[in-house]
Protein backbone atom coordinates (compact mmCIF):
# COMPACT_ATOMS: atom_id res chain seq x y z
CA UNK A 1 0.00 0.00 0.00
CA UNK A 2 1.39 3.48 -0.82
CA UNK A 3 2.30 5.65 2.15
CA UNK A 4 3.93 8.90 3.26
CA UNK A 5 6.42 9.26 6.10
CA UNK A 6 6.52 12.01 8.74
CA UNK A 7 9.90 13.63 9.48
CA UNK A 8 10.18 15.28 12.93
CA UNK A 9 12.58 18.10 12.06
CA UNK A 10 11.07 20.45 14.64
CA UNK A 11 8.34 19.53 17.09
CA UNK A 12 7.04 23.04 17.53
CA UNK A 13 3.28 22.79 17.79
CA UNK A 14 1.63 25.82 19.33
CA UNK A 15 -0.06 23.75 22.06
CA UNK A 16 3.24 22.28 23.33
CA UNK A 17 4.20 25.09 25.67
CA UNK A 18 7.17 23.23 27.19
CA UNK A 19 9.18 22.83 23.99
CA UNK A 20 11.79 25.31 22.79
CA UNK A 21 12.06 26.67 19.31
CA UNK A 22 15.27 25.66 17.58
CA UNK A 23 17.62 28.26 16.17
CA UNK A 24 17.03 27.67 12.47
CA UNK A 25 20.24 29.49 11.59
CA UNK A 26 22.45 27.31 13.81
CA UNK A 27 24.76 24.49 12.82
CA UNK A 28 22.98 22.36 15.45
CA UNK A 29 19.70 22.65 13.53
CA UNK A 30 21.44 21.65 10.30
CA UNK A 31 23.01 18.65 12.01
CA UNK A 32 19.70 17.62 13.58
CA UNK A 33 17.94 17.79 10.21
CA UNK A 34 20.71 15.75 8.63
CA UNK A 35 20.36 13.14 11.37
CA UNK A 36 16.56 12.93 10.92
CA UNK A 37 16.86 12.61 7.14
CA UNK A 38 19.72 10.12 7.32
CA UNK A 39 17.79 7.98 9.81
CA UNK A 40 14.60 7.84 7.75
CA UNK A 41 15.21 8.86 4.15
CA UNK A 42 18.31 6.77 3.61
CA UNK A 43 16.37 3.65 4.63
CA UNK A 44 13.36 4.47 2.47
CA UNK A 45 15.00 5.98 -0.61
CA UNK A 46 14.42 2.86 -2.72
CA UNK A 47 10.97 1.95 -1.39
CA UNK A 48 8.59 1.93 -4.40
CA UNK A 49 5.55 2.25 -2.12
CA UNK A 50 6.75 5.49 -0.53
CA UNK A 51 5.01 8.54 -2.03
CA UNK A 52 7.04 11.08 -0.11
CA UNK A 53 7.76 12.83 3.16
CA UNK A 54 5.68 15.13 5.34
CA UNK A 55 7.26 17.39 7.90
CA UNK A 56 5.81 16.54 11.29
CA UNK A 57 4.07 19.89 11.32
CA UNK A 58 4.40 23.30 9.77
CA UNK A 59 5.88 25.82 12.18
CA UNK A 60 3.55 28.27 13.84
CA UNK A 61 5.32 31.29 12.43
CA UNK A 62 2.67 33.69 13.70
CA UNK A 63 -0.70 33.27 15.36
CA UNK A 64 -3.13 35.23 17.45
CA UNK A 65 -4.55 32.36 19.48
CA UNK A 66 -5.62 32.38 23.09
CA UNK A 67 -3.03 32.77 25.82
CA UNK A 68 -2.98 29.06 26.69
CA UNK A 69 -0.97 28.48 23.55
CA UNK A 70 2.76 28.91 23.20
CA UNK A 71 3.99 32.19 21.78
CA UNK A 72 4.59 32.10 18.01
CA UNK A 73 8.05 31.71 16.55
CA UNK A 74 7.83 35.20 15.09
CA UNK A 75 6.30 38.29 16.68
CA UNK A 76 3.24 39.13 14.52
CA UNK A 77 3.64 42.85 15.29
CA UNK A 78 6.80 42.81 13.16
CA UNK A 79 4.67 42.06 10.09
CA UNK A 80 3.60 45.71 10.07
CA UNK A 81 6.97 46.70 8.62
CA UNK A 82 8.82 45.69 5.47
CA UNK A 83 11.86 44.84 7.61
CA UNK A 84 9.76 42.49 9.75
CA UNK A 85 8.24 40.78 6.72
CA UNK A 86 11.71 40.33 5.23
CA UNK A 87 12.91 38.86 8.54
CA UNK A 88 10.07 36.32 8.59
CA UNK A 89 10.73 35.45 4.95
CA UNK A 90 14.41 34.81 5.74
CA UNK A 91 13.49 32.65 8.75
CA UNK A 92 10.99 30.52 6.84
CA UNK A 93 13.29 30.26 3.82
CA UNK A 94 16.10 29.02 6.02
CA UNK A 95 13.87 26.41 7.70
CA UNK A 96 12.59 25.02 4.41
CA UNK A 97 15.99 25.13 2.70
CA UNK A 98 17.75 23.23 5.49
CA UNK A 99 15.04 20.58 5.72
CA UNK A 100 14.79 20.23 1.93
CA UNK A 101 18.55 19.86 1.55
CA UNK A 102 18.70 17.26 4.33
CA UNK A 103 16.04 15.12 2.63
CA UNK A 104 17.65 15.42 -0.79
CA UNK A 105 21.06 14.31 0.51
CA UNK A 106 19.55 10.89 1.21
CA UNK A 107 16.61 10.62 -1.18
CA UNK A 108 16.51 12.44 -4.50
CA UNK A 109 13.37 10.78 -5.86
CA UNK A 110 10.41 11.00 -3.49
CA UNK A 111 8.09 13.94 -3.00
CA UNK A 112 8.43 16.48 -0.21
CA UNK A 113 4.93 17.29 0.99
CA UNK A 114 3.91 20.13 3.29
CA UNK A 115 0.81 20.15 5.43
CA UNK A 116 -1.43 23.09 4.54
CA UNK A 117 -1.79 25.72 7.25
Amino acid sequence: MPYCHLLPFAEIHQWEVETRYPDFFSKDFEEWCDYVARDSCQRMADDPRLIGYFYSDCPTWVHTRAQQYKQPIFDPAKLDSRTGRDELSALASRYYQVTHDAIRRYDRNHLILLRPL
